[in-house]
């Protein structure tokens, strides 16, 4: 029950952050449900590989990169999900 609350506030606050701020595009409930799951997967798997491989940039940068690293998975999971969009972060081709 824990892990379902925990999905379905995620998704609330997908929802609130593409009513916000401009760019950031979820098309419908189904959508912000499958992108809380998938960025919480992506998080688990390739958040940490990113980490390890961009760590001498992280200490060079004081930690700011993974700014970039969180941007990077933010794209891989508008690139996996049907109706997530981030438009402005990478031109379309």
């Amino acid at each position: 029950m824990n892990w379902f609350l925990h999905w379905v506030i995620t998704s609330a606050c997908l929802l609130a952050t593409a009513y916000l701020v401009p760019g950031f595009t979820i098309t419908n409930m189904f959508s912000a449900f499958l992108t809380s799951a998938a960025l919480g997967l992506l998080n688990i798997i390739i958040w940490p590989l990113l980490a390890i491989l961009t760590l001498p940039l992280t200490i060079l940068t004081f930690g700011l990169f993974l700014f970039v690293v969180n941007a990077m998975v933010l794209k891989f999971g508008a690139a996996l999900v049907p109706g997530f969009y981030i438009e402005g972060f990478m031109p379309k081709y």
